[in-house]
This record gives structure tokens, C-alpha cells and sequence, in this order.
């Protein structure tokens, strides 16, 4: 017998016999060949496996070629650290390992190498096993049972947990060593935002299709595996396994098995005593869950922002501001996976419904109530109202269910699809957009006047407001032309007019007016 090139023992054979020694060798490749003496000899190839830890490029090239740094697996306390050059395999694969001269469990009978191959490996689910875990003879992966190589000993005496996904890296069918599926990180979780169930068979099984967010703010769908035929689902990060066609969405359960955990708190917020509206915001310097986690530059966000409709960001300071209110302390749903120690290492915020960016809170002036147009979807009814917008005349829609919409000055909320989904009054707790006058709504005025920036009017009582240098006029006079605007008309194409004026101050703290609405009576 010839073992990786050295002399092993005689093996005396009768026909007919067993061999009992053959089992020492389960896992290896064995040739036998017949001598012009009529003896025989046994040449066997039989590896050990180890995995790939480091790989050094060539220093010469091409007269040197790069060298791996393996790592061997072996049944005894003493590991073997060799390497050996070759133009192939990369770091972290397992690789057949064939050392020149016999194999021990130890595998320090030599350390020079003849040849390193890739491992075959089989990934799936572990569904049996034989042997105690502490000492495994054999494993059924994904219904097919392979036993240990004599020489197989990673996974061999570290227990197994049954039904989870295992790769097993074979020489020649046998198992030289098992490992558990790589551990998700935190890149590898989606965000599962529903299901929806299509078809129920004869069996009484449930076909269903996921909808799920990626975290570059993508969306896409997969059939629900489920072992039992009764598919269920819960929003939050999740990661997936493959099963065929279909997936399973995993949530993960806790650190000692993912490195990472979901949870589902909410951003807080406070009623606003003088409008006993709930005041909501989300800014970077600012940002934390209820049990304090503090996010890094490292952080992925993503935010909904409306139906169908994310974006994200990376990094803490990348974020956005945002801020809103809502007529209830409904919380905002919010859901994170922690690193082991305690980062957020991504972050699902849906700001929908309650929620305005900053940049987007801008005053529109709202010309009529009567709806130019009226569609209908899915049940719900959506007006088309003219406005005054950005300094032009234009149309904004909204469904019938947004309450607020009314003659005059309004600050409303746009969904992503430019549709109101909220109005906010235009009152003194919204500073960029405070209007002057006592009862916050538009007043039949006279008399109006202006003279060195101040514009003087007359409701009753002179009242009188600087205006900023760079002030826009927005003049709306249906009678001379009932579908356009006048912008930046001088004072005196208002002098004398009856109308309604509404002011929009600068800020809260800069009362010049930077926008004047006059709407010809």
C-alpha cells in the first residue's frame, strides 16, 4: 500500500474476504494496480481538509507564483498551519489538502503538500443525523445522508441543531466537514412590508407572495415558503432562504445566533400645548429609539416617505430633517437591527401620514373650494382645487378624506405622488409660515397703502408691516383674468381695491413679510 506516496503496510486479501482496514481509509481515493510480479499495489490518495486563511501575492512574477496560508482541521488538539503556492483559490474557501506521506489524525506526519483541491460541498437543510452529536457517524442533507470520511473531523464533535441550513464539503461523498450556513450580516436583511395570499389548494395550502424593501430602497416580491402549507408573515427585517422556488423570510431572535436582533419601537413625540397637536421631528443630532441607540456613520436608513415611495441613506449625518404634526399621538413605526453591540446597523422609519420634511412646509393660497375636476379611486373620491403655488397659478388634488382645505391661505403636506395628504392650519406654531393678522384667516380690507417698505392697511384699525427687500407680490384678479396670476404688481395696482391679504411672515423671529397674497374682491 502506497499512502500519498509512502511506503504504508502490506494488506494480505483473500477472495471473497472483508478487509476491515478499508473503513480507515472511507473518504480517500484508492487505485489498484497489478505488478509484472502478480502483486498488487494500492495506491491511495486521502486528503485532509482545511480552509484557505490568507492568500500572498507573487513577490517575482511570473517566475513566483502567489501562496495560500491553510488551516487544517484534525481530530487532535495539535492544528497544522502549512502552505502552498498556487495561482488558485481565494481566501475563506475549503480546499481537499494532499500531504506527501501517510495521514494521522494529527496530520503531522508531514507538512510538505503534493496537491490542494477545492472541497465539493453540498449546502442544505440538515433534516437527520447518526450518531450522538457529540461524536456524528453520518448527516441526511436536504434528503440525501452522507457519512463522515474516516479522516472528517470539522462539525464532527460540536453538536448539531436539526432543520437549519448546513454545508457539508465532501471528498469523494464523504464528509471530511460540516459547517452551519455562514451567519447573516447586517447587509444581507430586507425589510418585509407584507404578503399576499393568491391561491388555496385541494391540500388546503396557501400560496402567497411577499412584498419586501431592500435596504439601496428598492422593492421586490417572493413566493412565502412555509413548511406547514398556512404561509404567515410579520413586517420587519428579515433575512431569506432560498427553498426551491419560494423563501423563507427569518426574522433573527437574538445575538447569540445572528450577531443581530430586531426590534420595533417608535420615535417619540409631545402635544403642542397651543394647538394640542402632537409635534413630531426626526433629525440627525437628535436621532433615537426609545431605549437610547445611538446610530453611526455607518447607519443605513430607510424611510418611507409615501405609498411606494423610500429613499436611503447612509450615515447618521446624512439624514434629513424632518418634522410634522398629527391630530393623535399615534407613534411612528420604526424598526432597527442591532449590531451585537448595541449600533443600529439599519434602520426602517415609515414617516407617511404623520410626517413633512422641512423643506417641503410652504404656504399655498387656495382659490376656490369648488373642484375643478372629481376622479374616483378605489372608493375614494380626489378634487382638483385651483391654487396659487409658487408664485404661479396652478391646480393641486386631494382626497375627499384631507380636511382643511378652505379659501385662503393653507400649508399643506404632499405624498410623493404630489397629492395633499394633510393640511395644516397656517398658524403661529408653524414659524416659517405665520400670518400677522389676529384670527389667523383672511380679512376684507380698504385702504391699503405703502410707504418706505411699510405696507399700511385698514380692518378696523391701521395696521402696518415692514416688508422684506426681496418681497414677492402674488395678485389674483379673476375678473381680468380669471385663469392667470400678476406677480410682482407694484402697490399701487392694489391701492384703492377691495380684496383679502393674506402675509407671510419671514420667520418667527423675522417679521418682515416675504410674501404677500392679494386676491381682488
Amino acid at each position: 500500500v502506497i499512502e500519498n506516496g509512502a511506503d504504508a503496510y502490506p494488506m494480505s486479501i483473500s477472495k471473497g474476504g472483508t478487509v476491515p482496514l478499508f473503513a480507515g481509509y472511507s473518504g480517500a481515493t484508492a487505485t489498484l494496480t497489478k505488478l509484472a510480479t502478480g502483486a498488487y499495489v494500492l495506491y491511495i490518495k486521502y486528503p485532509y481538509l482545511a480552509e484557505v486563511t490568507a492568500v500572498t501575492p507573487a513577490a517575482e512574477a511570473p517566475t513566483k507564483t502567489r501562496t495560500i496560508s491553510l488551516k487544517a482541521y484534525t481530530g487532535a488538539s495539535t492544528t497544522i498551519n502549512p502552505t502552498f503556492e498556487t495561482e488558485g483559490f481565494a481566501k475563506k474557501d475549503f480546499v481537499l489538502v494532499y500531504p506527501k506521506g501517510k495521514l494521522s489524525d494529527t496530520k503531522t506526519d508531514s507538512t510538505e503538500i503534493l496537491d490542494v483541491e477545492l472541497a465539493e460541498a453540498a449546502t442544505g437543510i440538515a433534516t437527520a443525523y447518526s450518531g450522538a452529536t457529540s461524536a456524528l457517524k453520518g448527516v441526511t442533507v436536504d434528503g440525501i445522508k452522507y457519512n463522515y470520511a474516516a479522516l472528517g473531523f470539522l462539525g464532527k464533535t460540536t453538536g448539531l441543531k436539526l432543520n437549519t441550513e448546513v454545508t457539508a464539503y465532501l471528498s469523494n461523498g464523504y464528509i471530511m466537514g460540516l459547517k452551519a450556513t455562514p451567519t447573516a450580516t447586517a447587509a444581507d436583511f430586507v425589510y418585509a412590508l407584507g404578503k399576499t395570499d393568491n391561491a388555496t389548494d385541494a391540500f388546503g395550502r396557501v400560496s402567497a407572495e411577499v412584498g419586501y424593501l431592500k435596504q439601496d430602497a428598492t422593492t421586490a416580491t417572493a413566493a412565502l415558503y412555509d413548511a406547514e402549507h398556512n404561509p404567515t408573515l410579520t413586517k420587519g427585517w428579515k433575512t431569506m432562504a432560498q427553498k426551491g422556488t419560494a423563501y423563507q423570510f427569518n426574522a433573527p431572535t437574538g445575538t447569540a445566533t445572528t450577531g443581530f436582533y430586531g426590534t420595533s419601537e417608535a420615535l417619540k413625540n409631545a402635544e403642542n400645548s397651543t394647538t394640542h397637536k402632537y409635534d413630531w421631528s426626526l433629525k440627525p443630532s437628535q436621532f433615537q429609539f426609545t431605549a437610547s441607540y445611538a446610530a453611526n456613520n455607518n447607519t443605513v436608513f430607510v424611510i418611507r416617505s409615501g405609498i411606494g415611495t423610500y429613499a436611503t441613506y447612509t450615515g447618521i449625518k446624512n439624514v434629513p430633517s424632518f418634522s410634522g404634526s398629527a391630530d393623535t399621538e399615534a407613534k411612528v413605526p420604526a424598526a432597527q437591527i442591532l449590531l451585537s453591540n448595541g449600533t443600529p446597523a439599519a434602520v426602517y422609519i415609515d414617516l407617511t401620514g404623520s410626517f413633512a420634511q422641512d423643506t417641503a412646509v410652504a404656504p399655498i393660497y387656495v382659490l376656490s373650494t369648488d373642484p375643478v375636476s372629481t376622479r374616483e379611486v378605489n372608493g375614494t373620491n380626489y378634487y382638483t382645487y385651483s391654487v396659487i403655488k409658487d408664485g404661479a397659478v396652478t391646480t393641486v388634488e386631494a382626497p375627499a378624506t384631507v380636511s382643511g382645505i378652505a379659501v385662503g391661505l393653507i400649508v399643506p403636506a404632499f405624498d410623493a405622488d404630489g397629492i395633499i395628504s394633510r393640511v395644516d392650519p397656517a398658524t403661529s406654531s408653524i414659524k416659517a409660515n405665520k400670518l400677522p393678522q389676529a384670527t389667523n384667516v383672511d380679512e376684507t380690507l380698504r385702504d391699503i397703502k405703502f410707504s418706505g417698505g411699510v405696507l399700511t392697511y385698514d380692518d378696523g384699525g391701521d395696521k402696518q408691516v415692514m416688508l422684506a427687500d426681496d418681497v414677492e407680490f402674488c395678485v389674483y384678479n379673476a375678473a381680468v383674468n380669471p385663469f392667470g396670476l400678476i406677480s410682482g404688481a407694484d402697490v399701487d395696482y392694489i391701492a384703492a381695491k377691495d380684496g383679502y391679504l393674506s402675509l407671510v411672515q419671514v420667520s418667527g423671529t423675522n417679521t418682515a413679510i416675504k410674501t404677500v397674497y392679494f386676491v381682488v374682491g
